[in-house]
């Protein structure tokens, strides 16, 4: 299963199955669950059009929701003094680090101790020590949460459009590895303009290509050292779907204190990474190979009645059970468009409920980034006479090519499978043999044979 980079749209937009694009489209256990796009990929109004696809980046609104700092106050007396030409120079600002104290729904769901990177981004950091120092973002709310990116938050208005009292912040971006944007990264939001941070801040809740688009386009400046419950219980918040993105909360999620603690960030005591959900018991992941049987009633529409497609199924059943190559089943009955080519005739690796696959997408976010760039090398070349638009074509159809044959297998999300066929799948052990019974709603292109490869 390799995905397919349209010819001059440098972006991924279909996974191909077996023989190709069509065979995608075609494919009936996940066909059986198509659904419009994610809330997710919705553009926000001031999108940067460079982040790319999936979720749209954390921006900020274009009007100011503060007053100005000549009348705005500290809620409460600083303890430290982080303003600029006060008693901490720039070299001292390592130590000190940051613990935010939060709240869902008014429970209390912990603290999260955040260690920052003055050597990287210092005005970036003074301002946030500064903020937190003042009380800023005491009773502040998180008001934008999208499970699979981040959580943003630090908006005195709680819509997004706010803006802090101390003016903007110069953009202080990196591409170096040890600063990328990644689970429990804190970075600044902004709107289009690169030096529009002031206030809003967001912390990473995933690994995806929405996360890895931010790298050198936003400022990110601190780390998560302890508390990743606590930004696990802020990711989960319920949001309504209705929204925009569907990432506004429903209850409120909130800073109820965010507080300076003098000396270095401790070491991290726990992994700082996504927990793995709870599955009761099933796999994360697995690979399946399946036979379709169907009928004539049903999309596929086999040259056969429902009686008899049910009879095949069992028949097919019967055989599989009995030892015969399973291969060879699937080439000899399945409704199912195959690759004749492929030693697995069939095969489908599917991730559980929650799972992500980190691996395939980020050698497809690699991919992207290779073809994006060869793209605009060659487009400058045709705007300089030196090749042809046909050899540029040319040379981008090879390089599409290049990059499928080094892709990983690609995994289908059970929810996007057709239910009955994830059902059966997630309950077999490797190398067991079951069918998902044809249903209108569960199972609605006919009867799969389903054996567990991995």
């Amino acid at each position: 299963m390799k995905p397919d980079f349209p010819l001059l749209v440098p972006l991924l937009l279909l996974a191909a199955c077996g023989g190709g694009p069509e065979a995608a489209e075609d494919s009936a256990p996940a066909r059986a669950a198509a659904a419009p796009p994610a809330p997710a990929e919705a553009a926000a109004p001031d999108q940067d059009p460079a982040v790319g696809r999936n979720a749209a980046p954390p921006v900020i609104g274009r009007e100011a929701g503060r007053p100005p700092a000549s009348v705005w106050q500290p809620t409460r007396e600083p303890e430290f003094h982080f303003e600029p030409g006060g008693p901490i120079p720039d070299e001292k600002l390592a130590d000190y680090h940051v613990e935010l104290s939060c709240s869902v729904d008014g429970k209390d769901v912990g603290t999260m101790v955040i260690g920052l990177w003055p050597e990287k981004a210092p005005v970036t950091v003074r301002r946030f020590l500064r903020l937190c120092d003042e009380g800023f973002y005491d009773g502040t709310t998180f008001h934008r949460i999208i499970r699979n990116f981040m959580v943003q938050g630090g908006d005195p208005t709680g819509t997004g459009a706010g803006d802090g009292p101390y003016g903007h912040l110069p953009g202080e971006f990196s591409d170096e590895p040890q600063y990328e944007h990644h689970y429990g990264v804190l970075s600044m939001a902004r709107g289009n303009d690169p030096d529009s941070a002031g206030c809003q801040f967001f912390i990473v809740c995933a690994e995806s290509a929405s996360v890895w688009n931010l790298d050198g386009r936003y400022a990110s400046f601190g780390k998560l050292v302890a508390g990743v419950d606590t930004l696990e219980a802020l990711a989960n918040a319920p949001t309504d779907p209705r929204s925009r993105e569907g990432s506004r909360p429903t209850v409120p999620v909130r800073i109820e204190r965010a507080r300076v603690v003098a000396g270095p960030a401790p070491p991290p005591q726990e992994k700082i990474e996504r927990p793995a959900p709870d599955l009761g018991g099933e796999p994360a992941m697995i690979e399946v190979q399946h036979v379709l049987v169907s009928f004539r009633d049903t999309r596929v529409k086999a040259d056969r009645s429902k009686e008899e497609a049910f009879e095949l199924a069992r028949i097919v059943l019967e055989k599989a059970r009995a030892g015969e190559d399973f291969s060879a089943l699937v080439r000899e009955y399945s409704d199912d468009p195959i690759d004749p080519r492929d030693p697995l005739p069939g095969l489908y690796r599917m991730t559980n409920r929650g799972v992500t696959d980190p691996v395939f997408e980020r050698a497809i976010f690699e991919a992207e980034k290779k073809y994006q760039a060869r793209d605009q090398e060659l487009t400058a070349k045709v705007g300089k006479g030196e090749i042809s638009y046909q050899e540029k074509q040319q040379q981008m159809q090879a390089l599409k090519q290049e990059l499928l044959g080094q892709l990983p297998p690609q995994s289908f999300p059970r929810q996007q499978m057709a239910k009955a066929f994830g059902d059966v799948a997630f309950s077999l052990g490797v190398g067991e043999i079951g069918m998902a019974e044809y249903s209108p709603v569960e199972s609605p292109f006919g009867w799969h044979i389903i054996k567990r490869i991995k």
